[in-house]
């Protein structure tokens, strides 16, 4: 008996052993998976920030609270009252550190998605302009998910305060989702095609498990595909993504409504088109555009199309169509044959009918003028640019493309030369371009640039006031007087050209101001304007235009429009020894019109004064106090070698910030009176300076060093930036700025190492970035 218990006793501890010899395998293998992945488990976030304050005394701001905090092998990230702050360690031995600090005012989308049956971690995605896309990763079972979601609400929706009551009932009547056949739901299922279901009833379920939505929000319209849901709430555009055959991974995707730049609904076709189609557009370069399948007769997908407007356009206030529509069409089908007729100019009051009796635009909202070519139309109305485009031979199905004035980046029109028969008008917006199918591929303009052309008998010169009213602001959401788009007088076009073909010369603003008069608001003046050759550049008080004289003849002319809104940055060149030309350039924020030059006649401009009222019209009105004192840096000997090494790797040295403010202001005066250089860096004959307002960057060209630019990037056109130390063999630290403007998405400056401090340069841009 003795040697049996014995022999279960050897048996029991080898099970055992074999037992947590597994368990450790298992341990080993789930670590060594994180390690790969780079998983994240959730730590304590008041010893965190007492360590983080302790070892790096300069990271965090004196207000600032870490209130959630997560460590990975090496690396580290929180997310603080203010900013996710992202502590990445590289190279092998560490010391070379990345502090990427995003704001949560720029964080225009995010998602978090759930571990599946096979997966170790779970993720978070933040979408914003210039980063791009960052993703986060976290063991499972180590960090609440959906606690992870909760802080985000939070930051993110609850600080972008859009929450536009919409009158659910006014822009789509629920429809009942009805049994089908098989067939039917399997062809629905491979096109992604959705069906509207009870709102309410989705909503319950994503408040209570799990908790994906707000205490506040409502959700107002929802669809299903599938397992996977669309949802449109109070807040945001959320889609629910089910992956996997068991369906535990869900990925849950935020979209702020203020991130939409424009938007479309196509309807469905004849007997062969089995769906409706909505596209969302966003100013997101890594994700441009969402679109959304629609099965046919099971949702309103015109309600779908008023519900995005109210959003993004304001609240519908009008009263639902009355009498004065009932003479128009009452169908689809009568509209689509009105817009079917022959090219011609239509009448504005006509096609304003149309549109509401079909309930294609809200009932507060007033058509202004149209253009009908062929079968399409574009629309002026007192909210947005609408265009009706009429697809197939049966004309039934058709795309509603609209874009709001507001987000309408430049505008031109271009005159009919003397062989031309039309005129044309062009629109610039925010979205980013697409590309084609080419190796390599090039860019084509998608929804980033609108152009139409008129016949030569449209009033070109009306249209442009119109736009002008609508794109400057003074006539944004509310309807243009009648005054305001009157022919254009008899004979001005004529004076207008024949004053453009002069000689060239500089030009008083006051002369401008008199024959650009007809084509300005009212409250607008020219206050500079320069003449080369026979073209024209005008600095308003609204905007900068630009007047193209083209084409042999000098009767096609090109106006075009850059309000001062849409500009993210500037700079102006000095003429060098030899070159006969200044240059101004204007950085816009339209990926397909990214940057604007022209060229100033040596002598004929002074370049400092342009550069002093860009200033003013484009940040002029930002605070320009300082939030961190401004210290004077002793300067330090490198030494021959290590100057030369730092020359040749572009490595700058701090200078006392002291010394530089007193320079300039006065020789030449930079910077604006309340304008204050924080903090100052030198390469060569370079210059960086970080002021209470912009970024200069002073580049200094030529041998002769008489060619200089001055590009001045302003604080709020940055998104994010970036610090990073010098490793061991190393010669330099780095400095990085993002920003939402396309030429600019990243600006990177490195650093002499041991001649900077980083972390007292990422208090200041900090203290304007982030919390500004």
């Amino acid at each position: 008996r003795g040697q049996e218990t014995q022999l279960a006793t050897r048996s029991a501890r080898h099970h055992r052993s074999k037992s947590s010899f597994c368990c450790r395998r298992l341990l080993m293998f789930s670590r060594f998976v994180n390690w790969i992945g780079n998983n994240a488990v959730q730590v304590d976030a008041v010893e965190a920030e007492a360590k983080l304050r302790e070892t790096l005394p300069g990271l965090l701001l004196d207000d600032e609270q870490i209130e959630m905090s997560f460590k990975m092998e090496r690396d580290h990230f929180y997310f603080t009252s203010i900013r996710v702050l992202f502590r990445d360690k590289k190279s092998v031995t560490g010391k070379k550190v990345n502090y990427l600090s995003l704001p949560y005012k720029s964080i225009k989308a995010f998602s978090v998605e759930t571990g599946g049956n096979l997966d170790t971690d779970t993720e978070l995605r933040l979408w914003s302009p210039g980063v791009g896309t960052t993703k986060f990763d976290f063991v499972k079972g180590r960090a609440d998910i959906f606690e992870i979601h909760a802080f985000f609400n939070r930051k993110v929706l609850l600080g972008n305060n859009w929450n536009n009551l919409v009158d659910v009932q006014a822009v789509s009547a629920p429809q009942v989702e009805t049994t089908t056949g098989s067939m039917e739901e399997f062809l629905n299922w491979l096109g992604g095609d959705a069906t509207e279901v009870d709102a309410a009833y989705v909503e319950n379920q994503l408040k209570t498990a799990p908790k994906v939505l707000d205490d506040g929000e409502r959700v107002d319209l929802a669809f299903r595909c599938g397992r996977d849901m669309t949802l449109f709430t109070s807040e945001r555009f959320l889609i629910v993504d089910v992956k996997g055959w068991s369906g535990k991974k869900v990925e849950y995707k935020s979209v702020l409504w203020s991130s939409l730049r424009a938007f479309s609904v196509t309807t469905a076709g004849g007997f062969l088109d089995r769906d409706a189609e909505m596209k969302l557009f966003t100013d997101l370069e890594s994700m441009k555009e969402i679109t959304q399948d629609f099965r046919k007769g099971k949702a309103d997908v015109l309600g779908v199309q008023r519900y995005v407007s109210d959003k993004l356009l304001g609240l519908d206030t009008g009263a639902p169509c009355g009498e004065e529509f009932r003479g128009f069409a009452t169908s689809e089908q009568n509209l689509f044959a009105f817009v079917g007729d022959d090219a011609r100019q239509v009448d504005a009051r006509e096609v304003n009918g149309q549109l509401h009796s079909a309930r294609v635009v809200q009932n507060c909202e007033t058509v202004e003028m149209a253009f009908k070519g062929r079968r399409d139309l574009t629309v002026f109305t007192t909210k947005r640019l609408l265009i009706v485009d009429v697809k197939g031979w049966s004309g039934k199905k058709v795309k509603y493309i609209s874009i709001p004035w507001r987000h309408v980046q430049a505008f031109a029109v271009r005159s009919a030369g003397t062989w031309d028969k039309d005129s044309e008008m062009m629109i610039w917006t925010q979205i980013m371009h697409d590309y084609d199918s080419g190796d390599p591929p090039a860019p084509v303009p998608g929804m980033s640039y609108f152009e139409q052309d008129f016949q030569k008998s449209v009033d070109l010169m009306s249209v442009h006031r119109y736009l002008t009213l609508k794109c400057l602001g003074e006539g944004q959401d509310c309807e243009v007087s009648a005054t305001e788009v009157l022919a254009t007088p008899s004979g001005s076009a004529e004076e207008l050209l024949s004053w453009l073909g002069q000689d060239a010369r500089q030009v008083e603003s006051a002369e401008v101001d008199h024959h650009f008069r007809s084509m300005l608001a009212q409250s607008e003046r020219v206050l500079m304007a320069f003449r080369v050759g026979r073209d024209t550049l005008c600095f308003t008080s609204h905007r900068a235009l630009f007047v193209d004289v083209q084409g042999l003849s000098g009767q096609k002319i090109e106006y075009r429009s850059i309000p001062w809104r849409s500009v993210g940055a500037f700079s102006v060149e000095s003429a060098g020894s030899w070159d006969r030309d200044g240059q101004v350039n204007l950085f816009v924020k339209a990926p397909w019109m990214p940057r604007v030059s022209y060229d100033l006649r040596k002598g004929q401009a002074d370049i400092m004064a342009i550069q002093t009222f860009l200033g003013m019209q484009i940040f002029g009105s930002d605070d320009g106090s300082s939030t961190v004192p401004v210290v004077p840096v002793v300067a330090k000997d490198p030494g021959a070698f290590d100057a030369f090494l730092s020359w040749v790797g572009d490595d700058a040295r701090e200078v006392d910030p002291v010394e530089l403010n007193a320079r300039v202001h006065s020789s030449p005066p930079l910077l604006q009176n309340d304008e204050i250089a924080v903090l100052a860096f030198k390469v060569h004959r370079d210059t960086f300076v970080v002021t209470t307002k912009r970024l200069l960057l002073i580049d200094v060209k030529g041998w002769s060093g008489k060619k200089i630019e001055y590009l001045s990037i302003p604080l709020k056109s940055c998104t994010a930036f970036d610090v990073e130390s010098a490793g061991s063999f190393d010669r330099d630290a780095e400095v990085g700025i993002y920003g939402d403007v396309p030429a600019f998405h990243h600006l990177c400056q490195d650093l002499r190492k041991g001649s900077s401090d980083i972390f007292q340069i990422q208090r200041v841009l900090a203290s304007k970035i982030v919390t500004t």
